[in-house]
């Protein structure tokens, strides 16, 4: 009787293990993955805009070096940020832990209308300030490769940056930092030092000196989404509509 009620007790000990274990937090599932997953695609991403900086933005096959350290950087990202968190998660909670269980929505559309109808013009106004900022203290102003490409207007230049800039980039950015790298350092370190670190990382990823500023304040609005929606898609779509105004800008205002 006594080994009977030993048996149970430790059946509803194992059983209460596992229903702790099912409701384990999703960064402590892959603090060492994500670091290492974060520090390739920060420096993946270095390695990308690098190329398109020193890129010759006269000649026509360097449509490969867009192709190839912008699009296929992005794609395998994504690829390997969503392989890294199907294997981390366990299947039965995935889509509620990567936040995708919501799907992308009407209602997920109007509020990304909402967030950048005030992220891109304050956005826009930081910028400018650090412009000012730059040229009062004669800071040297580093041009923007990709405006420099997308200034060309030639189509078989701007279609794969579009789509790269539009599509790709908010997708892998957007699972990159705010929610893989985000959710790994909040689980050791805290939501705020989580959202000041990976939206610096995030601006600095850009190796632009006078975007370091506003894109710090994009990266905060759209990880302050994310965490308040817990739907992955909202930000993603906000940043989307952010580059994809920042494009239409480019290709409009272009000089001649």
């Amino acid at each position: 009787m006594q080994d009977h009620g030993s048996r149970e007790q430790s059946l509803s000990d194992e059983d209460t293990r596992e229903q702790e274990d099912s409701s384990t937090p999703l960064q402590n599932f892959w603090h060492v993955r994500a670091a290492c997953l974060s520090i390739a695609f920060i420096v993946l991403s270095f390695w990308g805009t690098s190329t398109l900086r020193t890129a010759d933005a006269a000649a026509t096959p360097d449509l490969l070096v867009i192709l190839g350290s912008l699009l296929c950087f992005h794609v395998v990202g994504t690829v390997t940020i969503i392989a890294v968190l199907l294997n981390c998660v366990p299947a039965g909670r995935r889509l509620s832990e990567l936040n995708m269980d919501k799907g992308y929505s009407i209602p997920t559309l109007l509020q990304s209308l909402k967030y950048s109808a005030f992220i891109i013009p304050a956005v826009l106004a930081i910028n400018v300030a650090v412009l000012i900022l730059f040229r009062y203290m004669q800071w040297p102003i580093q041009d923007d490769p990709i405006i420099e490409w997308l200034s060309q207007a030639r189509v078989e230049v701007v279609v794969p940056l579009v789509i790269g800039a539009v599509v790709i980039a908010p997708v892998a950015e957007e699972l990159m930092f705010r929610l893989v790298l985000y959710e790994s350092i909040a689980g050791q370190a805290g939501q705020g030092i989580a959202i000041g670190l990976t939206s610096l990382l995030f601006a600095l990823s850009h190796l632009q000196p006078t975007h370091v500023m506003p894109l710090f304040v994009l990266a905060i609005v759209l990880q302050y989404a994310r965490n308040r929606s817990r739907n992955i898609w909202l930000p993603i779509s906000i940043h989307a509509f952010f580059n994809g105004f920042m494009v239409a800008v480019t290709l409009l205002f272009q000089p001649n």
